[in-house]
């Protein structure tokens, strides 16, 4: 069996829609993220927004600043096969965090994280670009590399 590394495997095979598996931050725990740019091997910064079972949570979030409630994607059951068990799943479009290449590298590797999961859905993707989109808290400058 050929080992290839986290460095190789993302430097190459980055593209929009790509799941990564990661912790942000020591002390938070990992989280499954998803790549917006077009163009994630050339932007200064790769932008990711990350899936959540905290639904309500989100809806509270969305109603208490008067967003727009499309800023919240749910994840249709089968959509993505990875999170089958873990119930009901969005996406909070209002939230998105972004790093350079190198950073995401270290942080996949440092919190025995993973990059071999199949990209979500082009439905999928085209919903949390919309999200992002209708979103007040993303700025102007991270939608255009979208």
């Amino acid at each position: 069996m050929i080992f290839i590394s986290n460095n190789a495997k993302i430097r190459i095979g980055i593209k929009q829609g790509n799941i990564y598996n990661f912790s942000p931050k020591s002390g938070v725990g990992n989280h499954y993220y998803i790549v917006l740019n077009k163009n994630p091997k050339t932007d200064e910064q790769v932008f990711f927004v990350y899936f959540t079972t905290k639904k309500q949570k989100v809806v509270d979030f969305i109603k208490i600043r008067n967003f727009d409630i499309l800023t919240m994607v749910e994840i249709k059951k089968g959509e993505c096969s990875f999170l089958s068990k873990r119930g009901e799943t969005c996406v909070n479009c209002n939230y998105v965090f972004g790093c350079k290449l190198e950073e995401l590298v270290c942080l996949v590797d440092n919190s025995n994280g993973n990059c071999g999961y199949p990209p979500v859905s082009a439905s999928l993707l085209e919903r949390i670009l919309s999200g992002i989109k209708l979103s007040k808290m993303v700025s102007k400058s991270i939608k255009n590399l979208l």
